[in-house]
């Protein structure tokens, strides 16, 4: 919830290496991603003198907070008339083109249509009634004169 202490995360993504069950690999190449939050960032510093340990950033999203108090009050009018439930604002550690926008002088929120606990999942998906509920959020944010 807004006002609530956040960190950010480190968790791992993807990891390969070995060949079989009995084997011990060569090597192993992790994947971390990291979801941040403003002000914060993972040290990787502190693995800078591990042996045999590298370090590469792929991407590197910067971290966004909303800073136009209209428009957040706007998308949140608009969530509660578009029926999806009881939407407050929140501040959570995700990875989203919003910090780009952000650092460029851009207004954002971050508004989607998923369906609880299945983002970022293998079974990922979004029904039809989750869009519609998300289209009519976009284009009511889009005519309020606070936040269009």
């Amino acid at each position: 919830m807004l006002g609530q202490p956040v960190e950010g995360r480190l968790t791992v993504t993807e990891i390969e290496g070995g060949s079989g069950w009995n084997v011990v690999p060569e090597r192993c190449t992790v994947t971390v991603d990291e979801r941040t939050v403003p002000g914060a960032r993972a040290d990787l510093a502190a693995v800078a003198d591990i042996e045999g340990v590298t370090t590469r950033v792929d991407q590197d999203l910067p971290p966004m907070a909303c800073s136009d108090e209209r428009l957040a009050a706007a998308a949140v009018d608009a969530a509660s008339a578009a029926g999806s439930g009881r939407p407050e604002r929140v501040v959570k550690p995700h990875a989203t083109d919003a910090g780009r926008l952000a650092a460029a002088g851009t207004a954002c929120v971050v508004c989607g249509p998923a369906e609880p606990g299945e983002a970022h999942t293998a079974d990922e998906s979004v029904s039809v009634a989750a869009l519609t509920r998300c289209r009519a959020i976009y284009r009511r944010v889009a005519e309020d004169p606070r936040g269009g």
